[in-house]
């Protein structure tokens, strides 16, 4: 009778000890956000003609070099500003909100849309932490994070197109 119970006690200890404490919904990720400066070279006086600057917008791959702007897009490949950033200024300032970190952003740009089409985009601006535009830098984005970043923008003499 004694062995019974031991080997009850023993059965319900080992269950009881085992449960993690049931479902329950998994954890939500923290978003996070790239918080871009954006410099113009030159400043107002250097945009190009206002018929070729239908909207700006900060952009991030996880990809580099990425495939066309529609492919990335579809895949779920690119983060970007839904609306065009301030147009004919010295400098702006955007937010970006990276909605599933851990993710490593290969390639932030700022590009141009130059007509009325969404694919009709070219690179303006390219963050680097080198100083050279055909060669960008990479930012490993962790949940709940803020990243201050700074891009050069110089409309004579953009980096290279990678789509």
């Amino acid at each position: 009778m004694i062995f019974k119970l031991i080997l009850i006690l023993f059965a319900a200890l080992t269950i009881l000890l085992s449960c993690d404490g049931g479902l329950h919904p998994p954890e939500d990720k923290e978003d996070s956000i790239l918080e871009a400066t954006i410099h113009y070279k030159g400043g107002i006086s250097q945009w190009p003609d206002s018929n070729t600057v239908k909207a700006i917008r900060l952009a991030a791959f996880k990809t580099y070099p990425p495939g066309d702007i529609i492919s990335e897009f579809t895949a779920g490949n690119v983060y970007f500003t839904l609306m065009s950033l301030e147009l004919f200024t010295d400098s702006s300032n955007v937010r970006l909100e990276i909605s599933s970190p851990p993710v490593e952003l290969k390639y932030i740009v700022v590009v141009q849309q130059y007509d009325s089409s969404f694919s009709s985009q070219k690179a303006i601006g390219v963050y680097t932490t080198t100083g050279d535009q055909s060669k960008p830098s990479a930012i490993l984005v962790e949940p709940g994070n803020s990243y201050p970043i700074s891009i050069n923008v110089d409309f004579k003499n953009p980096p290279p197109q990678p789509f």
